[in-house]
């Protein structure tokens, strides 16, 4: 069992870490659309999604190592004595399990403050691409008129 609950602690461990490198990068994503750069932006967003894929597949290691526990044991990581096992293993998953809720609760916080920034600045660079194509459909009508002399160059002749 106690080999179980240190595999679960590391995991619990790394996936705290993860939740704090996604929390990082929300705020560079802030930091990003404040500042509107696009280009910055992207590359943030995609790399805050590979955190995220890691978060979830520890996540799902805890819950395969929690059942084995289970199943093993018949009991649930909160119903393990923690004085016949290692306390402070208990603890650090319950301390990393309340960190990362916390965490996640500020994520959720800033993307819904990012969200509607974002939105803003998406609009602002489909109003820019909208008018740099009716500039690009108003040279395309100049560049098919005729190269007919004007009417004032006629009259002074």
């Amino acid at each position: 069992m106690e080999k179980l609950l240190n595999e679960i602690m590391d995991l619990s461990f790394k996936e705290l870490q993860h939740a704090q490198q996604i929390l990082k990068l929300t705020q560079e994503i802030r930091a990003c659309i404040e500042k509107e750069k696009v280009k910055t932006l992207n590359q943030v967003l995609n790399l805050r999604q590979q955190w995220i894929n890691q978060a979830e597949d520890t996540r799902k290691k805890i819950q395969e190592k929690t059942k084995e526990l289970e199943s093993r044991y018949s009991k649930r990581i909160e119903e393990i004595n923690a004085k016949l096992y290692s306390h402070s293993q208990v603890e650090n998953i319950f301390k990393n399990k309340e960190q990362r809720k916390k965490i996640y609760g500020y994520i959720y916080e800033l993307e819904m403050e990012n969200l509607p920034k974002a939105e803003n600045l998406l609009k602002q660079y489909r109003n820019k691409i909208n008018g740099l194509q009716q500039g690009k459909k108003v040279i395309q009508v100049y560049e098919k008129r005729s190269t007919t002399p004007s009417i004032l160059l006629n009259q002074l002749k």
